[in-house]
């Protein structure tokens, strides 16, 4: 491993990159309009992520995937004011009639 004066290259070039961006990183705290938690996004899944990480639900890359992609849609569902058995039954219904299934992206407008 190729080393620089002083320490690894690879801590060097990180550390170039954060004084790069050192003040976005600490932006919050001059500009009250950006909250200093994480986004809504990540807050709103941080609950999903504590109840997937102590019980244990899934054993498989593929029943991980089933789990997040299905509190995800159950979350979005929710936000818009969607039925989620109305959403999962129009899901359910375009895969087994080989149909476009529904959209949870909201439309344009």
């Amino acid at each position: 491993m190729g080393t620089e004066p002083g320490g690894c290259r690879k801590t060097a070039g990180t550390c170039r990159n954060l004084l790069a961006l050192w003040s976005a990183l600490w932006r919050f705290l001059d500009d009250p309009r950006i909250p200093p938690t994480n986004n809504l996004a990540e807050r709103a899944l941080r609950g999903v992520v504590l109840r997937r990480k102590i019980s244990y639900v899934t054993r498989s890359g593929h029943g991980l995937r089933f789990v997040e992609r299905a509190f995800a849609a159950a979350y979005t569902c929710r936000r818009q004011g969607i039925e989620l058995f109305e959403f999962l039954q129009r899901a359910l219904n375009a895969k087994l009639g080989n149909t476009p299934a529904p959209s949870l992206v909201p439309a344009a407008g």
